[in-house]
């Protein structure tokens, strides 16, 4: 019974990882297509970024809270963590890649890459244990 339990588990974790990486990505993408939108339209860099960010983490929210993670989480506690959480795996990464860059001789590409692997662990890492976890699911609002 507890082989059963314990696979049942492992299916339901790796279902939710892939519902991670398939919100993720798409935000991603909504970000890229925002901001290339943005400047094309003549739109400034500085404040096409902004907007780009700011309608992807949106969605991101929405996506990881409803879809990814359930739905069952307050607000109240679940944004401002999700909040944290990108904040802080813009500088992780931000900090790395500048690191990384003049001791390693990285490609470009390559520490794109980078990057979005680190951002998108630490941040399906820190959604999963402090954002959503299993165990705040009570009081959805």
């Amino acid at each position: 019974m507890n082989a059963l339990r314990t696979a049942a588990d492992l299916i339901r974790r790796h279902a939710k990882f892939v519902r991670f990486v398939v919100s993720g990505g798409g935000c991603a993408f909504l970000f890229f297509c925002l901001y290339y939108a943005g400047v094309s339209l003549g739109v400034r860099p500085f404040a096409a970024n902004l907007i780009a960010y700011a309608l992807a983490f949106s969605a991101g929210y929405l996506l990881q809270r409803s879809w990814t993670f359930g739905g069952r989480h307050r607000h109240q506690s679940a944004l401002p963590r999700y909040a944290i959480v990108q904040v802080c795996c813009a500088l992780l990464t931000s900090g790395v890649t500048e690191i990384a860059t003049p001791h390693l001789q990285i490609p470009k590409l390559a520490l794109s890459l980078v990057a979005t692997i680190i951002a998108g662990g630490a941040s399906y890492v820190a959604s999963l244990l402090w954002v959503f976890p299993d165990g705040d699911a009570e009081h959805p609002v």
